[in-house]
């Protein structure tokens, strides 16, 4: 991490040689194209799933046809790995989430709305394919690219409306305002620039009223109830085991990135995630659909939820790391809530903490994991908030958020946050 708070928001606060109506217009259009992409992209993904199964469930299609599931995620992670490759190569530095950090930063990158297209399309035949990876990473990456490149053509610089795009973009894919700003914020320092703190809040608000108030969508996950002393039991209960998973994922995470250097080991990485989702169905698409069942328990023993945690984050890790282009946050969630619900559901069977919901403690559960894995701990407790509907999960999460990093702080000496961590281009 940088020490300098002024290099994260160098390139946020360039003004642009443009009348400031202009800009405001732009931002506008921009954040309802990013939005209404980020719809299309999943809904049209969703629908053809529903027209081919039956369903866009991709668990319960992955239970019924697992050798079709091995195919599709064997040939579509393949194929996300070939795609990622050769943007890299043919634009190597101007595309993904990297290259949009380093544009908020003031470098001189210029995104390639090609390289970004075959990125993008990459994931979204992921998603069809029931790949273990997350697909809004892609969401995220083509709002970016969508107020890069207008904001270019305009005159402009495109650092702000870039991370204005992408704060739509986040908004509309996680019905989730809140979070998109401090995710921008957490990655990019967006909140320290006077232009960038107007305009990506405005293009968050802008996602969020597209998707929630005129399309309907509302929370995508199921609401946590109880008390706040169930919360306070939930998160005492949650936050051991499953910062504990975090720091593992985050651990292994660097060393699945091998996969990438030789074909060979790209192979053996396309076998792994495709035999993982047909053994275990659990595991297929990004894990929204895992994370519903894990709240309606609905056959989820411990060995179930334990198997599912090693399978998912072996499955994602890997398939990522081996240079598919995709996303870790909803993997990631799912990992955490497994871990905590497993780590419930087996005191529950011993009559141990019984009156806690392990819906509660999974929820929280995901929101430390993610906190740990991602380096947003931040937006892990807004975004599980946002996610479920819930206000109070913020509060609580949050607090245990705080505690975690005052500590982790302190027992390493980790200098103070500016905002700019390491982005990586799976970071959403």
């Amino acid at each position: 991490m940088s020490g300098d708070d002024s290099r994260p928001v160098a390139g946020l606060d360039r003004r642009p040689a443009r009348a400031p109506a202009l800009s405001v217009a732009l931002a506008v259009g921009v954040s309802l194209t990013a939005a209404a992409f980020a719809v299309v992209y999943r809904r049209t993904a969703l629908a053809i799933l529903e027209r081919a199964a039956g369903t866009h469930d991709v668990v319960r299609i992955a239970e019924r046809h697992r050798i079709v599931a091995w195919i599709a995620v064997a040939l579509t992670v393949a194929l996300a790995i070939v795609a990622t490759d050769w943007a890299h190569r043919r634009w190597p530095g101007r595309s993904g989430l990297e290259a949009m950090a380093a544009a908020a930063r003031g470098e001189q990158r210029h995104i390639s709305v090609r390289a970004t297209t075959a990125r993008s399309s990459a994931i979204w035949l992921s998603v069809v394919g029931m790949a273990p990876i997350g697909r809004e990473a892609a969401i995220v990456e083509i709002g970016g690219t969508i107020g890069s490149r207008t904001a270019r053509r305009f005159g402009g610089h495109g650092a702000t409306t870039a991370a204005t795009g992408m704060a739509a973009a986040f908004a509309a894919a996680y019905v989730a305002p809140l979070s998109a700003v401090s995710y921008l914020h957490e990655h990019l320092g967006v909140l320290r620039s006077r232009r960038a703190r107007v305009f990506c809040p405005a293009g968050a608000l802008i996602g969020w009223t597209l998707t929630h108030v005129l399309l309907h969508e509302h929370h995508l996950l199921p609401g946590v109830h109880g008390s706040w002393r169930s919360l306070a039991g939930a998160g005492l209960l949650a936050v051991v085991p499953s910062i504990a998973i975090g720091t593992g994922v985050r651990t292994i995470r660097p060393l699945t990135a091998r996969a990438s250097h030789n074909w060979i080991t790209k192979v053996l990485a396309v076998v792994v995630a495709a035999t993982v989702v047909s053994a275990l169905p659990l595991t297929a698409g990004n894990g929204n659909d895992a994370l519903r069942r894990i709240a309606t328990g609905a056959g989820m023993t411990v060995g179930v939820l334990v198997v599912l945690v090693l399978c998912k984050a072996a499955g994602c890790l890997i398939a990522v790391g081996s240079g598919a282009a995709g996303g870790l946050i909803t993997p990631t969630l799912t990992i955490g809530a497994a871990s905590s619900a497993a780590l419930t559901t087996a005191l529950h069977a011993h009559d141990v903490a019984s009156s806690l919901p392990v819906w509660t403690v999974a929820v929280l559960g995901a929101a430390f994991t993610l906190a740990v894995v991602l380096d947003i701990p931040w937006t892990a407790g807004l975004l599980v908030a946002e996610l479920t509907g819930t206000a109070t999960v913020a509060v609580a999460a949050l607090a245990f958020i705080a505690v975690w990093v005052v500590a982790n702080r302190a027992v390493r000496s980790v200098p103070r946050r500016t905002g700019h961590p390491s982005v990586r281009d799976e970071d959403a």
